[in-house]
């Protein structure tokens, strides 16, 4: 069976992939997090759809 690591990664194209190996430690996770619009809509936000 697959991890939910595993799932998550095998659903991520290339360049999704790339930015989020990319991402190292906190500080790297909230300067991404900082560098994309934020919006106040209320709907749920999955790492997949804010990639």
């Amino acid at each position: 069976m697959m991890s939910p690591f595993e799932a998550f990664d095998r659903d991520l194209s290339g360049e999704e992939r790339a930015i989020v190996n990319g991402l190292t430690g906190p500080a790297g996770v909230q300067a991404f997090l900082d560098s994309i619009p934020y919006s106040t809509d209320e709907f749920y936000r999955c790492p997949l759809r804010v990639l």
